[in-house]
């Protein structure tokens, strides 16, 4: 890139009779700014992005001759890297960055952007194919990693509309005893040898775009220790989102973030639940544990999943209810003796 960015140091040399014509010889005079959009259903219409928590991403844009996607594969040479863009006016959704960039003639941009944080660069160098980058999930303090591209433009009047969507897959639990009668009190819902870390590449679309997950963290997605939650056997529903089933006395138990997870295998993963087993008041079994296998539904990017678990009767416990039977004799035979009087 010619001459880009030098403006100050051309005038301090004396050259300021120059014309912009002359200094941005290899750039569009506009330069470009930003505005994001949520993406809906495709059969709905973009809605602009008002969300308060969303409030910065990082973009980086690589220019090409021509159009570019995952077929042509030809060479991308970066030309924004990794720059910090953030929100200006919620209210009117605008965004700004330091430094000016400008649009280049004659060849067409690429723009790739993220909310995953400044340790998650991409490639600053010439990429084929479109870039990737990595990311940690805490999973004590989750992000609802969020990612969007807009390919092939030159030029623009107006700024570049980014419409980002979850990269993610939020999970969600519901839970029941297996029996009626009894109280299943839930002291906490553990997720087991969870993947925080992956590479996330862009590609045409958003799915199948994880790779290279690792990890083998422990996560507390419901503590109730503090308040535990006494449960039946009807379906409840934690954490956030829809899923509660029909049934008297159901609610949604909240307080809690959604498990906001890199895709990945849900066959290695261990949902683990801790739980008192409580009948007609009495503790039966306390620190009882119940554990499974989350099989049957895959964890893809934007997607939502929530299991409904049976939580057992306790190991040390009958599984037989207390049974009563009696019998009364008839009166048929009188037994000899007794009191003798006289009238």
């Amino acid at each position: 890139m010619k001459k880009l960015f030098l403006l100050l140091a051309i005038a301090t040399l004396g050259l300021a009779s120059c014309t912009d014509e002359q200094v941005l010889e290899d750039t569009q005079k506009d330069g470009i700014s930003f505005r994001t959009m949520v993406g809906k259903n495709p059969n709905f219409k973009i809605m602009e992005l008002t969300n308060t928590a969303f409030t910065d991403f990082w973009v980086s844009a690589y220019r090409t001759t021509g159009d570019v996607n995952l077929d042509t594969l030809q060479t991308l040479e970066p030309y924004i890297n990794n720059l910090l863009v953030t929100k200006q006016d919620a209210l009117l959704n605008t965004w700004g960055y330091a430094g000016a960039y400008y649009w280049p003639l004659l060849q067409k941009l690429n723009f790739f952007a993220h909310n995953a944080g400044v340790a998650s660069t991409m490639p600053t160098t010439n990429i084929v194919g479109y870039p990737s980058f990595t990311f940690t999930q805490n999973m004590t303090a989750q992000k609802d990693l969020v990612v969007a591209s807009a390919r092939n433009l030159a030029n623009l009047p107006n700024a570049v509309g980014l419409e980002f969507k979850h990269a993610l897959c939020q999970v969600n639990f519901s839970l029941q005893g297996a029996v009626a009668g009894p109280d299943f009190v839930i002291k906490s819902i553990e997720m087991l040898g969870i993947k925080d870390n992956g590479t996330f590449k862009f590609k045409d679309t958003l799915y199948y775009n994880w790779k290279d997950q690792s990890g083998a963290v422990t996560y507390t997605y419901f503590n109730g220790n503090t308040v535990a939650k006494t449960i039946t056997n009807s379906l409840i529903s934690f954490g956030n989102g829809s899923g509660v089933a029909t049934g008297a006395g159901n609610s949604a138990i909240t307080g809690q973030e959604a498990l906001m997870l890199i895709p990945q295998d849900g066959e290695n993963l261990v949902v683990k639940v801790t739980y008192d087993f409580v009948n007609a008041g009495v503790v039966l079994v306390s620190n009882a544990t119940a554990t499974a296998t989350l099989t049957g539904e895959r964890m893809n990017v934007g997607k939502k999943v929530r299991y409904n678990l049976t939580i057992p009767v306790p190991t040390g416990v009958a599984g037989n209810r207390i049974e009563f039977t009696g019998t009364v004799s008839d009166w048929t035979l009188e037994v000899p003796g007794g009191v003798t009087t006289v009238l």
